[in-house]
C-alpha cells in the first residue's frame, strides 16, 4: 500500500467527534461544505481533530479546537507549507461552525457498511429513489409518535432478496429518540411493539415486498 493509499484510508476512518467518521463527514457536519472547498484554518482543525476528537470538538469546545488550530497554522508557516501572510489571516478566523444539513441518504446502514468492509468503494442495492421516499415517510410519522420513540423501515426486493430501502431511525440527529441507535438491527426488548405489514405486486415496476417494519421502542427508566 501507497503513502497516498494509507493517507486515503486514514482520512476516510478518522473519527472527528460524535459518530463523524471520515473527513468527508467532517467537513459537512462542522463547515457545510465538501473537503475541496475547506479555508486553510478548516483544513488546520480537522487536521488536528482526530488526535482528540472529543476533547477538541468545535462545536462543544470553541476555544480549545481554536488554539489546536493555530498550532497546526503556526507549524505550517515554520516548515514553509503555508505561505506567513496566509497563516496569519487563517489565524483570525473564528471558528464558525455551520448547521448540520448533510447531504446523505441511509446514514445508519452507511455506518453499519463501513464498519464491516475495509474497502474504499462498497456497493448496495439501495434504490436511491425508494430510499428518499422512505425518509420523507419516516419524516412525516415523527410528529405522530410518542415521546422518546423511534421507527425502522427496512425494504427487501423479493426476487433476489436484496435489500433496497433501510431506515433505521426516525431522525438521526433527535438525541431524544435515540435517533443514532439503528432500530433495524438493534436488540429488542419486552419493550417493544412491532407491527408488520407485508405487501406484494405483480406490478414489475413495484417489487418490492416489504417488511415495512415500524417499531416503536418505548424507553422506560
Amino acid at each position: 500500500m501507497s503513502k497516498r493509499d494509507i493517507l486515503t484510508l486514514y482520512l476516510n476512518r478518522a473519527p472527528f467527534g460524535g459518530t463523524l467518521q471520515g473527513i468527508g463527514a467532517a467537513s459537512w457536519a462542522y463547515f457545510g461544505k465538501p473537503p475541496a472547498r475547506l479555508s486553510y484554518a478548516d483544513a488546520a482543525l480537522l487536521a488536528v481533530l482526530p488526535q482528540a476528537p472529543s476533547r477538541l470538538r468545535p462545536d462543544r469546545w470553541p476555544a480549545r479546537a481554536e488554539a489546536a488550530r493555530n498550532k497546526v497554522l503556526d507549524r505550517m508557516a515554520a516548515q514553509g507549507v503555508w505561505p506567513a501572510e496566509t497563516v496569519r489571516e487563517s489565524r483570525e478566523e473564528p471558528v464558525w461552525l455551520a448547521p448540520r444539513q448533510m447531504p446523505q441518504l441511509a446514514p445508519l446502514f452507511a455506518r453499519m457498511m463501513l464498519s464491516k468492509s475495509q474497502n474504499d468503494k462498497i456497493v448496495t442495492t439501495l434504490d436511491a429513489g425508494l430510499q428518499r421516499q422512505l425518509e420523507d415517510l419516516a419524516r412525516a410519522w415523527k410528529g405522530r409518535l410518542p415521546a422518546r420513540s423511534s421507527l425502522a423501515m427496512i425494504v427487501v426486493d423479493h426476487t433476489d432478496m436484496s435489500v433496497r430501502g433501510w431506515v433505521g431511525s426516525v431522525d438521526l440527529n433527535d438525541d431524544s429518540r435515540f435517533g443514532h441507535v439503528d432500530m433495524v438491527t438493534a436488540i429488542r426488548s419486552r419493550h417493544v411493539d412491532m407491527v408488520t405489514a407485508i405487501r406484494s405486486r405483480s406490478d414489475r415496476r413495484d417489487r418490492y415486498s416489504n417488511p415495512l417494519c415500524m417499531v416503536w421502542r418505548w424507553m422506560t427508566a
